[in-house]
C-alpha cells in the first residue's frame, strides 16, 4: 500500500530510507483534534492509516537522544504547512489529482471493424482432432495432409482398443471355463454337493468378472463387489474346505473368513448369525472373569418347520433359501429353519444366535455350519462344552462329520473343538 502524506499541497511519499519520516496521528483525542485544526482540511477526520511527514514539523519538535533524532516529542504539533494562495490560513479542500475518464464514443463503422477482427481472430482454431475440421478444409492441400495423419492415428487407436475389449473378453470366458471346471473340481473331491454346485453357478458369471478385476488389482482397498461377496459367502456357507482351497487356488482374491464371519452377522432379525446376541455373551464373559470364573454353556441345534410361503415386505422378497447372499430370490422357496441356541450351564438364561431358512442341508453343510458357530461363541470368550440335537439322521451324520462316532458299536460321544484343539465336545 502506498503511503502519503495527508497535508494540503503536499506531495510527499514515503521511500524506505528516503528524507522524510512518516508519523501516525496521536492517539490522545485532545492532541489529535489539534493537529486536524492544523492541516486545515474540509470534513478531515484522521484514521489509524493517515500519515503525516516530517516536512510539516519544526527541528524542535523531534528528540534528538530517540531514534537518530526521528521520534517526536510527546507535544509537538505540525506547524509548517504550504497553502498557496490562500495564505490566511483558511480552511481548504484537497485538490482533484485526477479527472474522471471520459466514455470515448464510438461510430457505427469503428464498431463494424472491430466486430469483424473479433469474428476472423475467433475463426483461427486449432487443428487437433476429426471434428474439428469442416469440409472447406480439404481443398487446402496442408489442412488435407494433417486431416490424413490425425485420422491415420485414430484408425489406429480405435484398432488397439479393439484388440484390448478381445482379449480381455476372452480371457473372462476362459475365467468363466476355469472356475466351472473348480466347481467339478470340488464336487469330484466331494467338498461340496450337487445342490451346492447348482447354487454357486447361480454366481459364477458375475464374480467371474469381479475375480478378474481383483487379480489385476492384487492390493486393492477397494470394497468386495456384490457378486464376489455372494459367491464368497455361499462357498463358505457349503463348506469351509471348499472355500479354503479356492481362496488359495486364486491367490487370496476372495475376502478372509474373519471377513465373511462379519458379514454373516446381523442386526435386523433377518436370517444368520445375530451380532447383538455375541455381544451380550460377550459382555457376560467379561462380568464372569471379574468374579474369576468361566461361563460354561451347550449349543443346542434345532430343525423347525415352516410352511412353504413367499412374503415381499417393501424392500425384497422373503421365503426362499436364506444363507446371507443375494442370491435369494433365485433359490428355492425355504421349508425349514435351522436355530442355533446358546443355553447357559452354570447360569439361568439362554440365548438365541441365529438361524437360517433351508431346504434341507447335507451333513458336510450342516458340520460346516456347527463350526462357524462355535467360532463366533469362541470369539465371545464362553465356552462351550456340549452339542444337543435331536436324533435325526441328518444330525448324526453332522456329527460324525465333526469327529464323533454316534453307533452302536464303538460310542463316541465326543468330538475335538474346531477354536480349542486342547478341549474336546460332547454330543447328546
Amino acid at each position: 500500500m502506498v503511503v502519503y502524506c495527508c497535508a494540503f499541497n503536499c506531495k510527499e511519499l514515503f521511500k524506505k530510507g528516503g528524507p522524510a519520516t512518516f508519523h501516525s496521528f496521536p492517539k490522545d483525542p485532545e492532541r489529535r483534534k489539534s493537529w486536524e485544526v492544523k492541516i486545515k482540511r474540509v470534513n478531515f477526520k484522521a484514521t489509524q492509516h493517515s500519515k503525516i511527514c516530517s516536512k510539516h514539523f519544526t527541528p524542535g519538535s523531534f528528540d534528538s537522544t530517540k531514534f537518530g533524532g526521528t521520534w517526536l516529542k510527546p507535544d509537538a504539533v505540525p506547524t509548517i504547512f504550504d497553502f498557496g494562495e490562500n495564505s490566511k490560513g483558511e480552511t481548504t479542500k484537497m485538490p482533484n489529482p485526477r479527472k474522471p475518464p471520459v466514455k470515448r464514443r464510438i461510430s457505427p463503422d469503428e464498431s463494424l471493424h472491430e466486430d469483424s477482427s473479433t469474428m476472423a481472430k475467433s475463426e483461427k482454431k486449432r487443428l487437433h482432432y476429426l471434428g474439428d475440421f469442416d469440409e472447406n478444409d480439404v481443398n487446402s492441400p496442408t489442412k488435407a495432409q494433417k486431416l490424413l495423419q490425425i485420422s491415420k492415428v485414430e484408425v489406429l487407436n480405435c484398432k488397439q482398443t479393439i484388440r484390448k475389449l478381445r482379449q480381455e473378453n476372452k480371457r473372462l470366458k476362459k475365467r468363466v471355463a476355469s472356475l466351472n471346471g473348480m466347481l467339478s473340481e470340488l464336487k469330484e473331491k466331494k467338498m461340496i454337493s450337487d445342490d451346492a454346485s447348482a447354487v454357486l453357478k447361480l454366481s459364477l458369471p458375475g464374480a467371474a468378472a469381479e475375480f478378474i478385476n481383483r487379480l489385476e488389482m492384487p492390493n486393492s482397498k477397494e470394497k468386495y463387489p456384490p457378486e464376489l461377496k455372494a459367491f464368497a459367502l455361499t462357498l463358505n456357507f457349503y463348506s469351509t474346505k471348499a472355500y479354503n482351497y479356492v481362496r488359495k487356488t486364486f491367490e487370496c482374491n476372495l475376502p478372509h473368513p474373519t471377513t465373511l464371519r462379519k458379514w454373516y452377522q446381523s442386526i435386523n432379525g433377518s436370517p444368520g448369525f445375530t451380532g447383538e446376541a455375541f455381544s451380550s455373551l460377550k459382555v457376560k464373559a467379561e462380568e464372569a472373569e471379574k468374579k474369576s470364573t468361566t461361563i460354561k454353556c451347550a449349543l443346542m441345534v434345532d430343525e423347525i418347520a415352516i410352511k412353504k410361503h413367499v412374503e415381499w415386505d417393501r424392500t425384497k422378497f422373503s421365503g426362499y433359501i436364506d444363507l446371507g447372499t443375494d442370491l435369494d430370490d433365485e433359490l428355492p422357496i425355504a421349508k425349514e429353519a435351522l436355530v442355533f441356541m446358546v443355553n447357559a450351564l452354570n447360569s439361568n438364561w439362554k440365548v438365541p444366535v441365529g438361524y437360517f431358512l433351508i431346504n434341507g442341508l447335507s451333513a458336510p453343510e450342516r458340520a460346516n455350519l456347527i463350526n462357524e458357530a462355535l467360532r463366533y461363541i469362541h470369539d465371545t470368550g464362553v465356552d462351550v462344552v456340549s452339542l444337543t440335537f435331536d436324533g435325526t439322521s441328518s444330525n448324526i451324520a453332522a456329527a460324525n462329520e465333526l469327529g464323533a462316532n454316534i453307533a452302536v458299536n464303538n460310542l463316541v460321544n465326543f468330538f475335538p473343538s474346531s477354536c480349542d484343539t486342547q478341549s474336546d465336545l460332547c454330543d447328546f
